[in-house]
């Protein structure tokens, strides 16, 4: 009954969007350049001049608007980095211009505009009234100011605004009407082309479902969620979660999720960033009231392996270089780490790479190269022996066919200087293993095979998270990495990925995937190559690697040639010349 139910429900969606399109006359495309045409017009008639995170979001709400998509947009955003100036902006300059365009030859017979002909209407709804009549009050400061008076007497313009501060409506027909939203309050019955839900994560989940959802519905309208973390499950993280995952797979459509912490917003306004580093010496950076109001974490418990905001400290967005003074034994020299912002496809110069092999068995068969700064072991907390490791590459390979993928494999790792190499042996990836071991261990390289088991996984993958918490293991995270779709997918497998417990070991699995009538298990290949990548760079130096708790099968382990860190450094930076000089 149900299925039938979905079924009857999608084919009249599909009529109803054949109909409502049958009264477009603009392309997808010069909606868009209209959107941009608009946000001009807001800067302009504003004054203000985003900055480079708000004009992303800013721009985002008009193009709703205008191409008339009904998005739920959320925004998240630290405390005071302007996610009020950007609300303002839009409502100002949109509540001006959409009526006029509206009225243009070249606008009038496109429903998606000719629908503002008679104002643009916005609700703004925060917990309190007080909170809702700051956002209020900014707005109406800005229609006030002398720039957006000079627009609005423009002979062309010719609107007049309301005596009081009061009220926020214009002659043309446009108003902003400021609510509160708190559990108390009866709102229902209004209809709004935009609505924005300040601190929306103040507001009662019944509150923003029942009754504020629904003002967007006659008009197909754009509602904005905005706020920040706090330490309850609401409808506002929902919103967020279900937003920030159909960025990562829709990447090819437009965001529907912003964020910016106080880093971002530090970068870009110096006295933000002075007045940050004041708070965070008053609150303590890892305080609850820092990490909700700036770092943008939730602090509640919510099953996920590892939360966004701290996989977020492991991205490398532009390239840097470290550097530390070490003596060898031709004197002091300096060695240097460098992290690119984008994947290498290839790099034969930095020796002793290591690489990672997760081998698909109902899913995908993933190899993850990485480098690791051999010359600077850390302390790590537990006080074992740590590495800074930096992924280079990915490679997915499709399908179950591991024939076909051996090649594809080998030829991926040809294009770097590998030094260790980890593989999944469990079951099916056993004959890859013993494969891999005989044919690379003429160049040298030290192959070793992972079996996943409760206890090596739990290992691994606390190792993982270790590492990625105090910003060791890093990932390319540049504005060209996020156009590619391995890169997508790695971040969305790493963050979605949830825990449970089987006795005293971490059981970690994918959330399940809708799929026709049914769901199937979710894939979680980037990740375990990223655990095992990490176990073969950190693993303790005195492990055995014949030990049943060890998932290491090699007998020729770097454990085995080496008692600590420095004598593994040694025998890890052997010279792989003949590997090199084969071309590989």
């Amino acid at each position: 009954m149900s299925d039938m139910l979905g079924t009857d429900l999608a084919v009249a969606r599909r009529r109803a969007l054949d109909k409502l399109q049958a009264t477009y006359t603009l392309e997808h495309g010069d909606i868009l350049k209209l959107a941009q045409q608009v946000y001009d017009f807001c800067a302009a008639a504003t004054g203000i001049a985003l900055y480079e995170y708000q004009k992303p979001f800013a721009l985002r709400i008009i193009q709703s608007m205008l191409l008339e998509d009904g998005e739920d947009l959320s925004a998240l955003f630290s405390r005071q980095s302007g996610k009020t100036e950007a609300i303002g902006f839009v409502v100002v300059g949109t509540t001006i211009v959409l009526p006029k365009l509206a009225q243009l030859p070249a606008f009038e017979n496109d429903s998606r505009i000719s629908k503002f002909k008679h104002g643009v209407r916005v609700g703004i709804f925060a917990p309190t009234y007080e909170l809702a009549g700051i956002l209020h009050e900014r707005i109406n400061t800005h229609y006030r100011s002398q720039r957006t008076s000079e627009i609005l007497s423009d002979p062309s313009i010719d609107i007049n605004l309301p005596k009081g501060r009061a009220s926020l409506a214009l002659s043309n027909g446009s108003f902003v009407d400021t609510n509160s939203a708190g559990p108390g309050t009866k709102i229902e019955g209004k209809t709004y082309h935009l609505v924005i839900v300040d601190e929306c994560q103040d507001v009662t989940d019944d509150k923003i479902k029942r009754s504020i959802h629904p003002m967007c519905a006659a008009t197909l309208g754009t509602l904005v969620k905005i706020g920040t973390p706090t330490t309850h499950h609401c409808e506002f993280l929902d919103a967020t979660d279900r937003n920030r995952k159909r960025t990562v797979e829709n990447h090819k459509e437009l965001p529907v999720h912003f964020q910016a912490d106080y880093e971002r917003a530090a970068e870009a306004n110096p006295r933000y960033a002075i007045y940050v580093q004041k708070e965070m010496e008053r609150l303590g950076y890892d305080s609850d009231e820092f990490r909700m109001a700036y770092r943008l974490h939730w602090l509640l418990e919510r099953g996920l392996w590892m939360a966004p905001e701290v996989f977020d400290g492991a991205k490398i967005l532009r390239k840097d270089t470290m550097s530390i003074p070490i003596k060898d034994k031709t004197g002091k020299r300096k060695s240097k780490f460098t992290r690119p912002d984008y994947p290498s496809t290839h790099d034969r110069t930095t020796p002793n790479q290591i690489a990672a092999i997760d081998i698909g068995k109902a899913n995908s068969t993933v190899v993850t190269i990485a480098r690791v700064w051999w010359d600077n072991p850390q302390d790590a907390r537990d006080g074992k022996v740590a590495f800074f490791v930096h992924i280079v590459n990915w490679l997915e390979i499709y399908g179950d066919d591991h024939e076909k993928q051996y090649p594809q494999i080998v030829d991926f790792l040809k294009n770097y200087a590998i030094g260790s190499l980890i593989v999944d042996s469990t079951g099916k990836g056993e004959p890859v293993f013993d494969r891999l071991s005989v044919e690379l261990e003429e160049y040298d390289i030290d192959v070793h095979g992972f079996v996943f088991g409760d206890a090596s996984k739990h290992n691994a993958y606390g190792l993982l998270y270790r590492e990625v918490r105090d910003k060791r293991f890093t990932y390319p995270a540049g504005p060209g990495a996020e156009r590619l779709q391995k890169y997508r997918r790695f971040e969305q497998q790493m963050t979605s990925l949830t825990k449970t417990w089987r006795g005293k070991y971490m059981v970690l699995e994918a959330p399940k995937q809708k799929k026709g009538k049914g769901f199937i298990q979710g894939k979680d290949d980037y990740p375990d190559s990223a655990a095992m990548l990490c176990w073969l760079a950190n693993r303790t130096m005195d492990d055995k690697a014949d030990s049943t708790d060890n998932p290491f099968f090699s007998k020729e382990s770097i454990a085995n040639k080496a008692k600590h860190a420095k004598a593994w450094f040694r025998e890890a930076t052997r010279n792989r010349r003949e590997f090199r000089k084969r071309g590989r």
